[in-house]
């Protein structure tokens, strides 16, 4: 079943609304579509240059009582490329978020994803790694619960299950487990908020001689801060313990003549430092944003990356319909070479234009600049891509 269907009809045999709507509850319709035309003079590094057109449909749909919300959207991106049409791909995302307040101090929630897209945008966008352009299916559920112990002091306990496939040999298969718990107290200021996290998780690798498993403990302390009515600042940091179990498949003699390979197991453990935070600045026309993040990330190589980025969002409003966005971010991912080593580093920057057309249309025109480094195996690409695009949504209240 489709998550988006499964999702609604969860909801509504929470709520009782299979066959009666809920009684004062608001009911929100959003579709929407994105047209984009792009120049790539370097498409997903394959030296050639195309024109990339490409079509969006998407809707949100959501539903909202005094004591329950849901929302559940699908989003398609078509592209076709004009004279390499084997470069043509469909990619699809199902997301969906319940949350329950059975009681004032209690909420329950439930989410979950589901995607099919390719390794070469994924990788690229969530950790800056360059991966041959092979189909991708992952799919997470995520429920929680977040108890208010105080007026000023909360719990929260989350269990995340993510499993993702890859329609390629040589990118392992990995199913994982992750449970958190957060406990979070603001101060009297009403400024001022500090939490303590502790995560445990497992990932497993389907390597092909035998699988491989990382397990991960990480203790999180963290503040947030409201600096000013417009400047906010948050600040994590942490320790990550990560013991891992790998085959070691080696060639051996065997008297008399002869050799044979024998697969083992070996194990390593590793203690990492962990880092997030961001500062947020919001005036009446313009709005900035910094972050600095390092973290673990199961990748493609079959092993746990370490993840660093740095980003920041500058956004200004020249009119009322006309406003310019800066978008800048870099990473450093690393491999210890466990399984596979790798260094790898992307730069991004990405200046665009926007435009209202009316209260539903919007025009963009953006500039699109990517530098990817292998600094194991020395080599780096270029990619520049300018592109115009449309967005066209509606939004019905109900």
């Amino acid at each position: 079943m489709c998550p988006l269907i499964y999702a609604l009809l969860v909801f509504c045999l929470i709520q009782g609304t299979l066959v009666f709507p809920v009684k004062g509850a608001e009911y929100v319709v959003v579709p929407s579509v994105e047209l984009r035309e792009t120049y790539d003079d370097n498409v997903y590094y394959k030296k050639v240059d195309d024109f990339e057109h490409r079509i969006s449909p998407a809707i949100d749909l959501g539903v909202r009582t005094e004591t329950a919300e849901a929302r559940a959207d699908v989003t398609l991106k078509i592209s076709e490329f004009q004279d390499n049409d084997e470069l043509s791909t469909v990619d699809e995302y199902y997301n969906f978020t319940t949350t329950i307040l059975p009681d004032p101090r209690w909420q329950v929630g439930l989410s979950g994803s589901y995607v099919r897209d390719h390794t070469f945008t994924s990788s690229l966008e969530e950790a800056g790694i360059i991966a041959e352009r092979k189909r991708r299916a992952s799919a997470r559920a995520q429920p929680s619960l977040v108890m208010a112990l105080t007026d000023r002091d909360s719990l929260e306990f989350m269990y995340t299950f993510n499993n993702t496939e890859y329609d390629y040999e040589d990118y392992p298969d990995y199913y994982a487990h992750y449970l958190n718990l957060i406990w979070s107290h603001a101060l009297a200021n009403e400024r001022t908020s500090f939490l303590l996290q502790t995560n445990g998780g497992r990932i497993d690798f389907d390597l092909s001689s035998k699988d491989a498993t990382q397990e991960v403990v990480q203790g999180i302390m963290g503040v947030a801060h409201q600096l000013t009515e417009t400047l906010q600042a948050t600040f994590k940091t942490g320790v990550s313990y990560t013991k891992s179990r790998y085959p070691r498949t080696e060639t051996v003699f065997v008297p008399p003549a002869f050799f044979t390979t024998r697969t083992t197991t070996e194990k390593d453990t590793d203690i990492t430092y962990l880092l997030d935070g961001v500062l947020n600045w919001r005036l009446e026309r313009s709005k900035f944003s910094l972050g600095v993040k390092r973290d673990l990330y199961p990748s493609i190589y079959g092993e746990l990356v370490t993840r660093n980025r740095i980003h920041g969002t500058l956004q200004y409003s020249l009119t009322e319909k006309l406003s310019s966005r800066l978008w800048s971010s870099y990473y450093f991912s690393k491999t210890d070479g466990l399984n596979r080593k790798e260094k790898q580093e992307t730069f991004y920057f990405r200046p665009s234009l926007n435009y209202k057309l009316g209260d539903y249309t919007e025009l963009q025109l953006g500039y699109d600049f990517t530098r990817s480094r292998d600094k194991v195996a020395k080599d780096t690409d270029h990619r520049n891509r300018i592109f115009l695009e449309i967005r066209v949504d509606w939004e019905g209240r109900y």
